[in-house]
């Protein structure tokens, strides 16, 4: 097994060995080992979250690298692809923040870094590694779930041709 586990805020995680460095870049052991956080890192460590604290709640993630930075995307949905209580999708959001080294300012068009000091519970140091983090309330498309709500919706418009009509339209019976 080449996994290593560590205690964050009383949960226990597993992460492949690849994640945590024990040597400086020149090859020497350092003295405390870091866990590198990076987007797949970061994406496994949430999927656990929430199979923790929410366990009916179904989970997907995805990350992705780029030039210059690298994402994670959360989905988080009931088993019928339906959204979850907002409550979840913050408390989720706000446990993924630890893993995000800064921020995108719009208002200066830049990435602004933030200094992180995280560390697990035994005190090994955390390095966020992640740049964007998105947690949706909608199961991820093409999923199983995101499937069985888009057949329930269809199935809903198939019954009650009304609902097709368009959003604030009012559908007049010429009858009348």
């Amino acid at each position: 097994n080449k996994n290593f586990k560590f205690q964050l805020n009383g949960m226990t995680f597993e992460l492949p060995t690849k994640h945590i460095q024990t040597e400086n870049w020149a090859g020497e052991k350092l003295k405390n080992p870091i866990i590198r956080m990076n987007q797949t890192a970061t994406a496994n460590v949430m999927k656990q979250y929430v199979k923790k604290m929410y366990p009916k709640v179904v989970v997907s993630a995805t990350s992705s690298s780029f030039s210059m930075g690298n994402s994670v995307d959360i989905y988080l949905s009931d088993e019928l692809g339906n959204g979850v209580d907002k409550n979840i999708v913050e408390d989720v959001n706000s446990f993924g923040r630890q893993f995000v080294y800064g921020y995108f300012d719009g208002m200066t068009d830049m990435y602004e870094h933030v200094s992180k000091e995280n560390q697990t519970d035994s005190g090994t140091q955390i390095d966020a590694g992640t740049k964007f983090l998105s947690v949706n309330n909608r199961a991820k498309h093409g999923s199983l779930p995101d499937v069985v709500r888009m057949q329930v919706a269809e199935r809903i418009v198939g019954d009650f041709p009304q609902v097709a009509v368009g959003i604030g339209e009012v559908k007049q019976d010429p009858a009348e």
